[in-house]
């Protein structure tokens, strides 16, 4: 359950557990960060990067609450809601500048949905 033990480290200030996760997993951060430079055009990397790596630790964190621990199963739902939920986000005439805000709330209106309606 790392998303729970990330919120926990936030909480205490503890920047040794981010660092230790980072540093661990460096393929992985890069890839985000790969990830993010393409689809943000270089906009605020680091913010994004962080933000999709918080989307993808609460994602694999819920997916045995739901019945899914497939290794296959978890990545292609998430990429699947998130890819239809940007259609809506990423329209410029809608959120303007508040993207990444509308991002990040469509992200965890998922997971609410998923829970409480979607079981």
């Amino acid at each position: 359950m790392v998303f729970f033990e990330a919120i926990t480290a936030a909480l205490n200030l503890d920047a040794g557990f981010f660092i230790r996760i980072a540093m661990n997993n460096l393929l992985w951060v890069f890839i985000f960060a790969t990830v993010n430079q393409v689809l943000f055009k270089g906009k605020d990397l680091f913010r994004n990067t962080a933000l999709f790596s918080l989307y993808i630790w609460a994602f694999r964190d819920f997916l045995p609450l739901w019945g899914l621990e497939g290794f296959i199963a978890g990545p292609v739902i998430f990429f699947v809601f998130m890819a239809l939920m940007q259609i809506f986000v990423l329209d410029p005439k809608v959120f303007g500048k508040h993207t990444a805000l509308a991002d990040v709330a469509g992200f965890y209106g998922i997971i609410f949905f998923i829970n409480f309606f979607a079981r």
